[in-house]
This record gives C-alpha cells, structure tokens and sequence, in this order.
C-alpha cells in the first residue's frame, strides 16, 4: 500500500475530560508513516481545553459550529467535509458527535465507522 491511511477522529469539543484526553493520546500514538490522521470538533470549546495540545494538526483539524442535534446546515457541511476527504476510517466520540459523525459518515460511505 502506497497511500496512508485517513482516518478522521470525531468529538463533541475539546474541553477538559476523560474521552478527550484519550482521544489525543491516540492521536499522538499514531503511526504517521502508515496513517493521516484528522480530528473534527463539533461544538466550540470554552474553559479549560485541549485545544492547544491539537495545533500541531493545522489543517488536519476542523472546527463546526453546531447549534444541536437538528443543525440539519452544519450537519451537511460536515457531510460534505467527510465525503470529500474520502477518509478510510472514521472514529467517533460522546453520545452528540456519534450520532452526527457515524451518519454523515455512512451517506459518505466510509468503509470503517467505529463509535467510542
């Protein structure tokens, strides 16, 4: 295999937390000769977060701004994000960001969706 793989990490917001936390330790393990990690933020982060620890992804990191689990505009955007990266794998966070990410995922036919 030529090309790494993409995979896209998915959670409601950077704030300080246990799944947070966990989430960017996976992140920095990454193997990055073998795979091209991403991380899509759903809701703005506020207070003490991580957004610091993630800066290092630049462009590889995008931020929604979603209103609720309704947001049917920012959900298409991200949809429209998902399927033009045409990532391999898609890993999602929190109860907000699976239930959003795993579906925009699934309209983008993403081959792997895994739900933390």
């Amino acid at each position: 295999m030529d090309r790494k793989i993409k995979v896209l990490f998915g959670i409601n917001k950077l704030n300080v937390g246990g799944a947070e936390r966990i989430m960017l330790n996976q992140l920095q393990a990454m193997d990055r000769a073998r795979f091209e990690p991403y991380l899509v933020t759903l809701l703005s982060s506020s207070g003490p977060n991580f957004d610091d620890e993630v800066a290092y992804l630049g462009e590889h990191w995008r931020k929604f701004s979603f209103r609720g689990l309704f947001d049917i505009l920012s959900w298409w955007k991200l949809y429209r994000y998902v399927k033009r990266e045409q990532f391999d794998v898609c890993i999602s966070s929190l109860f907000f960001t699976g239930v959003l990410l795993r579906t925009a995922a699934i309209a983008a036919r993403v081959p792997v969706i895994i739900g933390t």
